[in-house]
């Protein structure tokens, strides 16, 4: 419309030029009537049409670049109604709008306020989980609780870069295990717990774990869970709960190992299956369950065995010892061939 009209504009502009008395000379007696008014011709014509076209032309451009102008001016409006109101959110107040903003130039501090903000959010959370062991030697069964934070268990289920695929013969598997296992730290709570049932009996204190280990579900994964994870989810793989076992062992001061390999089935023809198994050192031969012990050689480290998975259900007769696999010590496959992978005895730093 602003086109149109400056169009127009300039079109009656020109009509009263061309029909105005052209100006005398200066003098001090102008004579009106010896005033002749120009004659149309041809020429005349055709010059005030290119001038009307160029006027036109020239207003097209500029009417575009006020449309353009407009538009930007609309859109730096909206962002800066955007900043004012995250500026005047009430002072201590998150979430919404206000971890939305970031610098475009780095979206790393965004990040970080999302995790802090979830951090300060989860604080009171906790994950509790019932248990109970049983005390074969005094006929006495506990039944106790341990809670994990939410931030405990959080920073590994978090971060898929620990999350790796274990295989038999796969190069990475024990740099994962040796990552899962250097966590066994973070067990020291339950450890104390489990010490002071059994006391100084190291075998009824490796027998407690498997009890502990016993009571979560397992669950095929592709992937090696720490034990955090395995006893927040109540489930995990074979190599997942020896994992578990193996680090609970080591927070109770007993050196540890699992044990990843091929183990042959018991009921099953000659099945051979990819499995992991848990190891414990003692000072003293295993005796509590079985007359038949078997152990694995590292060196001169020797590891009796311990089966980390349980076919029963959860708090299923986790310690009923007449099932093989129940104790330390039992096998219970008719074969099984393995790498050792140890516990570190240094605990992380960091």
């Amino acid at each position: 419309m602003l086109k149109y009209a400056l169009i127009a504009s300039c079109v009656t502009l020109l009509s009263l030029l061309l029909v105005l008395p052209a100006a005398a000379p200066f003098s001090n007696h102008v004579n009106a009537n010896a005033v002749e008014k120009p004659q149309p011709s041809e020429t005349t014509v055709d010059g005030d049409n290119e001038i009307l076209s160029t006027l036109a032309h020239k207003t097209e451009m500029l009417e575009f670049a006020i449309e353009h102008l407009q538009e930007q001016n609309s859109e730096l409006k909206n962002e800066n109604l955007k900043m004012q109101n995250a500026l005047q959110k009430p002072e201590g107040q998150s979430g919404g709008d206000h971890f939305g903003l970031s610098s475009p130039k780095d979206n790393t501090s965004l990040v970080v306020n999302k995790l802090s903000i979830l951090d300060e959010q989860t604080s009171e959370v906790f994950f509790n989980r019932a248990l109970q062991v049983y005390d074969y030697k005094k006929d006495e069964l506990h039944k106790f609780s341990w809670s994990v934070p939410y931030s405990a268990y959080s920073k590994y289920r978090n971060d898929h870069t620990i999350h790796g695929i274990p295989t038999i013969k796969g190069t990475k598997s024990v740099q994962y295990y040796e990552q899962a296992l250097s966590s066994w730290n973070e067990l020291d709570a339950l450890a104390r717990g489990l010490r002071g049932y059994s006391g100084g009996d190291d075998e009824l204190y490796a027998n407690m774990v498997l009890q502990v280990t016993h009571q979560f579900m397992f669950t095929s994964t592709d992937y090696t869970k720490h034990p955090i994870e395995t006893f927040v989810e109540g489930t995990g793989d074979c190599d997942s709960l020896g994992i578990f076992a193996a680090a609970l062992l080591k927070a109770g001061a007993l050196d540890s190992a699992l044990i990843y390999g091929k183990a042959v089935s018991k009921h099953n023809g000659e099945s051979t299956i990819g499995h992991a198994l848990v190891g414990v050192k003692l000072d003293e031969k295993p005796d509590d369950h079985r007359s038949e012990i078997y152990s694995i050689t590292e060196g001169r480290d020797v590891y009796y065995v311990g089966e980390p998975t349980w076919e029963k259900g959860i708090f299923e007769d986790p310690w009923n010892y007449e099932i093989h696999g129940s104790a330390f010590g039992d096998l219970a496959w008719k074969e099984f061939t393995g790498t050792v992978v140890k516990t570190p005895d240094q605990r992380p730093t960091g």
